[in-house]
C-alpha cells in the first residue's frame, strides 16, 4: 500500500517529535533520581487513568484490527480480555500498592522475590524479560510497517529509526518522562480513535451482522483468556501501579483505563471490519487500510501521529522496563546499590534491549504470532501470581507452575501445534495443573 505523505503531515510529525523531546529535557532538568525510577511514587489519578490506557501500543491496534479483519466481531473477546484483566489488577490494587511501597518495589518482579523465593523470583523475571521484549519487538514491527509505508524506506531502516527516535528523549527524563509523554500520546490516540471513527467512510458502510461467535469455543476461550493474563501480568502496568500516589489512586486509575481499553477496543474493531473485501490488502495491513484510505485525507496527518503516538507511548514504557529488569531483578538484586547508581545502570540497559528487540523485528515481522508468544507467556505466570493474592502457597509450587506452563511452548513449537487456539490453553492448563498438584504434594 503505497501512500503520499504531505509536507503538512511531514510537518506535523517533525512537531509531534519536538514535543516528546522537549518533554524529555524538561524532564531530566526537573527530576530527582526517585523520580527517573517510579516517578517518585507521586503520580495522580489522572495521569495514572492516562498512562495505563496509553499502553495500549501498536501490538494492542495491529492484532485487535487484524483479528476484526479475519473474524468480525468475534475480536472482541481478546478486547473483553484486556479489560477484564486490568479490572481483576484493579480489585487487588491496594493491596499490591501497600506491598510495592513497604518493600520499594521497582518491578513485577519484585513481587515474586518477596512473595516467594530467589528460585521462582528469577525465573519469574526471565519469562517476564522474554515476554516483553517479544511485546517490544512486535511496537517495532508496526512502526517499522507504517514508516516504510509512509516514507518509502527499508522495512529494517524503518525499525530502527524507531529505536533511536524513542531513545533520544528516554534516556533523558526516564521514567518521568514516560509519564509525562503518555499524557501527549493518549490525547492524540483519543482524538482520532474515538472522534474521527465516524468520519470513517468504509465504517459508515458497514452493514453490520454482529457475530460473536466466530472464534468458535476454543478461540473465543484463547483469546479472553489471553487478554486477562496479558493485563494482569502486564508488568508494564504494575509499574504504573507502583507509582501512583497511594492504593486509591491505582484502584480507581486502573477502573478507569479498563473502560477506555474497552471503547478503543471497539473502535478498532470498526477498523478492522472496514478493510474487509479491500483489494490487497491483509490482516497485518488492515489497521494501516482503516486509518489512512478509507480516513479523509486532510485528516491523515492526524491519523498518521496518532499511530505514532500509541507506538512511542508503549515503546519507551517497554524499553524503560526491561532496562528496570536488567538493572534491578539481574544486576542488583544481591547487591547494595545507591539510586544513581541504579539510574546509570538502567540508562545502559535501555540501549542494550532495544538492539535485540528490533533484531526479532527485523527477521520475524508478524504482530499476531508476536502478541500469542507474549501471551502464552503470562499465562505460565499467571494462575500463581493471581492465587498468592488470595491464599498462600508454598514456593516450590510457583516455580513448578511457571516453569509447567512455559516448558509446554517447546513440544508446542516443534511439533507444529502452536497456533492461538492451542497454545495459550494448553500452557495455562499445564501452569494450573502443576500448580495445585505441586502445592498438595510438595513439602514446604
Amino acid at each position: 500500500m503505497g501512500l503520499k505523505i504531505k509536507i503538512l503531515e511531514i510537518s506535523i510529525l517533525a512537531l509531534y517529535f519536538l514535543a516528546v523531546y522537549a518533554i524529555g529535557l524538561w524532564a531530566k532538568r526537573r527530576e530527582t533520581t526517585s523520580e527517573f525510577l517510579i516517578a517518585n511514587r507521586s503520580v495522580g489519578t489522572l495521569l495514572t487513568t492516562v498512562s495505563v490506557s496509553a499502553v495500549i501500543g501498536g501490538v494492542f491496534l495491529g492484532s485487535i484490527s487484524g483479528l476484526a479483519f479475519e473474524l468480525g466481531f468475534g475480536a472482541l473477546w481478546l478486547v473483553a480480555g484486556f479489560a477484564m484483566g486490568i479490572v481483576l489488577l484493579g480489585v487487588v490494587a491496594e493491596k499490591i500498592k501497600s506491598i510495592a511501597d513497604q518493600h520499594h518495589f521497582l518491578t513485577l518482579s519484585d513481587y515474586l522475590f518477596m512473595k516467594f523465593d530467589s528460585r521462582t523470583g528469577y525465573l519469574g523475571a526471565a519469562v517476564l524479560f522474554a515476554a516483553f521484549l517479544f511485546l517490544l519487538a512486535g511496537q517495532f514491527i508496526v512502526g517499522g510497517q507504517l514508516f516504510s509505508s509512509l516514507f518509502a524506506l527499508e522495512y529494517s531502516f524503518a525499525v530502527i529509526a524507531m529505536g533511536v527516535v524513542t531513545l533520544a528523549y528516554l534516556l533523558l527524563g526516564g521514567f518521568k518522562a514516560v509519564i509525562r509523554t503518555d499524557l501527549l500520546q493518549f490525547a492524540v490516540m483519543a482524538l482520532v480513535f474515538v472522534l474521527f471513527i465516524p468520519l470513517n467512510a468504509n465504517v459508515m458502510e458497514l452493514k453490520l451482522e454482529f457475530d460473536i461467535a466466530s472464534p468458535g469455543f476454543l478461540g473465543i476461550a484463547s483469546l479472553f483468556l489471553s487478554g486477562v493474563a496479558g493485563c494482569f501480568m502486564g508488568a508494564d502496568i504494575w509499574q504504573r501501579l507502583y507509582s501512583a500516589r497511594n492504593g486509591r489512586v491505582a484502584r480507581n486509575s486502573l477502573l478507569l483505563s479498563a473502560a477506555i481499553w474497552l471503547i478503543f477496543g471497539v473502535c478498532l474493531v470498526l477498523l478492522g471490519m472496514a478493510a474487509q473485501g479491500a483489494s490487497g490488502v491483509t490482516a497485518d495491513r488492515a489497521l494501516f487500510y482503516g486509518l489512512f484510505v478509507s480516513l479523509p485525507q486532510q485528516l491523515a496527518g492526524v491519523a498518521i501521529v496518532a499511530l505514532l503516538a500509541a507506538l512511542m507511548s508503549t515503546i519507551d514504557t517497554e524499553v524503560f522496563l526491561l532496562g528496570s529488569s536488567i538493572a534491578k531483578d539481574f544486576i542488583a538484586r544481591d547487591r547494595k546499590m545507591s539510586q544513581e547508581g541504579m539510574a546509570s545502570i538502567v540508562r545502559v540497559a535501555m540501549v542494550a534491549v532495544a538492539v535485540p528487540a528490533m533484531m526479532i523485528a527485523i527477521y520475524w515481522p508478524s504482530v499476531l504470532d508476536v502478541l500469542f508468544v507474549f501471551s502464552s507467556l503470562m499465562l505460565a505466570l499467571f494462575p500463581a501470581v493471581l492465587a498468592s493474592l488470595y491464599w498462600h502457597l508454598k514456593p516450590h509450587s510457583a516455580f513448578y507452575s511457571m516453569s509447567g506452563g512455559g516448558l509446554l511452548l517447546i513440544p508446542l513449537y516443534l511439533l507444529g501445534w502452536f497456533n492461538p487456539d492451542t497454545a495459550p490453553l494448553t500452557v495455562l492448563l499445564g501452569a494450573c495443573a502443576t500448580l495445585l498438584v505441586s502445592n498438595a504434594v510438595v513439602k514446604n
